[in-house]
């Protein structure tokens, strides 16, 4: 899948509630690894304006596990389905999968709560084997200091 995306340079990145900050982790592994401009919302922000920036082919990517945020994500799949957006979906319920240009199924229903972890391994996987598709080191990227100091 992460062919397809190759030549991708700028995205973003969507998830609610607990998830948002599944948002947060992929769209800076996106920028660290890959160069990509990728910005973050929840939903419900990315409704109120920066929606406006998306066209046909515009790639989003969304978070979207069981649970009390799943219609939020569901209703803007529908929406980005309208607008032609190239969108990755991320998420073990079919109501939502059907909505996508391209998804990454999770194997079974897991609890809200618990979703965060198992729902950011398979963005981690895309950063980093799409960081090797575009000729890339994922552990090495330009520029970044892994050592953090604390003074």
């Amino acid at each position: 899948m992460v062919e397809r995306y190759r030549f991708m340079n700028h995205c973003i990145v969507v998830g609610r509630g607990l998830n948002y900050a599944n948002a947060y982790e992929l769209a800076i592994k996106l920028m660290e690894t890959c160069y990509i401009v990728c910005e973050r919302f929840s939903s419900a922000d990315f409704l109120h304006g920066p929606v406006a920036m998306v066209e046909q082919d515009f790639p989003v990517i969304l978070f979207a596990p069981p649970g009390k945020t799943l219609q939020d994500i569901l209703k803007l799949a529908r929406q980005l389905k309208e607008l032609k957006a190239e969108t990755i979906v991320i998420s073990s319920e079919p109501s939502i999968l059907k909505w996508a240009t391209r998804v990454v199924k999770m194997g079974r229903r897991i609890e809200d709560f618990l979703s965060p972890i198992p729902y950011i391994i398979p963005g981690q996987i895309f950063a980093a084997m799409l960081a090797e598709v575009k000729g890339l080191s994922p552990d090495k990227p330009r520029s970044l200091k892994k050592v953090t100091e604390t003074l």
